[in-house]
């Protein structure tokens, strides 16, 4: 049992390590403060049976401290409790993995789209691509939470059709100003080369 303890602190430890390094370029998700997951407690009630109790969302490092909680508490328990006891621990970690995981796919697609952040941070940005953005990241955030796997890929594909789009609005605007410039100096180079010939 105390093998398994161990495995199980020293996989939390790691994970712990892991997101406060990466954790910092999460400006979309507060640098990682942001509530994220629920996971279980686990103890014992007023007649001394186990009990689980589940947090509301929090963010993934109190909720890898929780877990590891948990799993100091394992030797509180009997054989037959200990068994359910690790089935839940296993389960939150498991949600845990793959919220980092998706949270990883999210950043990387994001880092893509840097331009379309920068832009929308200026004072003069458009509001309406400012909101359109916040609003998808908000979107984002949501769709971490959700259980099913399968869909992911999907999910993560519409999220670069949106960030698409609103890099195309961005940039329509901006071509049709090149243009006009563009026309403006045509105009003034004619007008020069009018005046020297007279």
């Amino acid at each position: 049992m105390n093998s398994t303890m161990n495995d199980l602190l020293n996989s939390i430890e790691n994970l712990i390590s892991i997101i406060k390094d990466k954790m910092v370029d999460w400006w979309w998700l507060e640098q990682g403060e942001y509530p994220l997951v629920k996971i279980t407690i686990i103890g014992k009630d007023a007649n001394n049976s186990i009990s689980f109790k589940e947090t509301p969302r929090i963010s993934l490092i109190v909720a890898l401290r929780k877990l590891r909680d948990n799993v100091q508490k394992l030797i509180d328990f009997d054989t037959k409790e200990r068994i359910n006891v690790l089935h839940r621990i296993s389960q939150d970690l498991l949600r845990i993995q793959r919220v980092v995981a998706r949270i990883q796919d999210i950043n990387s697609l994001l880092n893509e789209y840097s331009h379309l952040i920068n832009i929308s941070s200026l004072e003069n940005a458009p509001m309406g691509i400012r909101k359109e953005l916040f609003d998808l990241i908000s979107n984002m955030r949501e769709a971490i939470m959700k259980e099913e796997d399968e869909t992911w890929r999907t999910i993560l594909k519409n999220f670069r059709a949106s960030l698409d789009k609103l890099s195309n609005k961005i940039a329509a605007p901006r071509e049709k100003k090149l243009v006009v410039s563009e026309k403006k100096v045509e105009k003034k180079e004619e007008k020069e080369e009018v005046v020297m010939e007279a």
